[in-house]
């Protein structure tokens, strides 16, 4: 995180840098490309986002059904919805504070003693949805890729690199795509 603070504050001059040391005639080329990067990897986070906010929205009103009151339901809600952020376990993770705070108020809640189950299921079933139909469809608007390709891109990439290979994919594709694009453009204009 620290590393990351440091290269986003200084970004234009790591950048101005690298351009420094290409030759004169790809400069303008490498600007073009470092500008669509960017483009398509603020999408990514625009649409990133998005994504955790429908499910922090969806997953506050799970636990205002169960009966966990407003305050705790928007922090579990959005808390959830925020460790979506790490693929695979995030929504596992995110599920465990909620499973473990209906514990201590089974005679309240929706289900009783029962509802770590129902949370659980409903849990496993919107990461489901989010992860293979939500996800893939926004990411697919917002960098303008098909959703069959995002979905691949996360199997690609997920291999080749783990879970930062997942995290990366969609900008990594996104820039790939934009970079053959652009080459293409040039070639036939």
């Amino acid at each position: 995180p620290v590393f990351l603070v440091f290269i986003l504050s200084d970004k234009n001059n790591i950048f101005k840098g690298l351009l420094w040391v290409l030759p004169k005639k790809y400069q303008a080329d490498a600007v073009e490309l470092a500008t669509r990067a960017n483009d398509v990897t603020e999408k990514y986070f625009n649409g990133r986002f998005l994504s955790m906010f429908i499910l922090s929205v969806f997953f506050t009103v799970v636990f205002l059904v169960f009966g966990f009151g407003l305050d705790k339901a928007i922090f579990f809600g959005f808390t959830l919805g925020f460790l979506d952020l790490i693929p695979y376990v995030g929504g596992f993770i995110g599920i465990a504070l909620p499973v473990l705070y209906s514990f201590t108020i089974a005679d309240q809640v929706l289900l009783g003693e029962y509802a770590f189950i129902g949370l659980i299921g409903i849990n496993m079933i919107a990461q489901f949805l989010q992860g293979n139909v939500l996800q893939p469809y926004i990411m697919g608007k917002e960098v303008n890729l098909h959703p069959l390709l995002v979905l691949s891109s996360f199997i690609f990439f997920g291999a080749l690199f783990g879970i930062t290979g997942v995290i990366l994919a969609i900008p990594i594709t996104g820039t790939l795509k934009t970079t053959l694009e652009y080459y293409r453009g040039e070639q036939n204009g």
